[in-house]
């Protein structure tokens, strides 16, 4: 994985993962910004341009479903990471506009390799003509 560059907005109110993941993804020159709340992070992908989303289903003040809902009425091409203590919100996280699901505990090996290939379409979606 050689996403130099890539921003990533991580959604999750739990800092301990926020630190891991921005740890995981530094070691590839990845830039993380965290949000702790639904409210928080829904500004900040307003406010800048991010490469790819993740996001927690269960956050403070929302969950994360709501979140993929209220990003793509802004943001439709952007692809979301949405991940889960347990499978069952996978059905509803796709139909909420993510594009991957996880279930926690995270696998680093294949959290990389998601990350890695929703970046690729990321990059090979902005080089085709609309």
């Amino acid at each position: 994985m050689s996403k130099s560059g890539k921003r990533i907005l991580c959604i999750e109110d739990d800092t301990d993962t926020c630190e891991l993941l921005a740890t995981w993804l530094g070691l590839f020159n990845c830039e993380v910004t965290a949000a702790s709340t639904a409210t928080r992070g829904l500004e900040l992908a307003r406010q800048r341009n991010f490469d790819l989303y993740l996001v927690d289903a269960r956050l403070p003040d929302g969950t994360g479903f709501d979140v993929c809902h209220r990003i793509r009425a802004f943001d439709r091409h952007t692809p979301i990471l949405f991940w889960s203590a347990d499978d069952e919100g996978l059905h509803e996280a796709h139909l909420a506009g993510a594009q991957a699901f996880i279930a926690k505990p995270i696998d680093p090996v294949a959290f990389l390799d998601t990350i890695n290939q929703l970046l690729d379409t990321r990059s090979t979606s902005a080089k085709t003509p609309q």
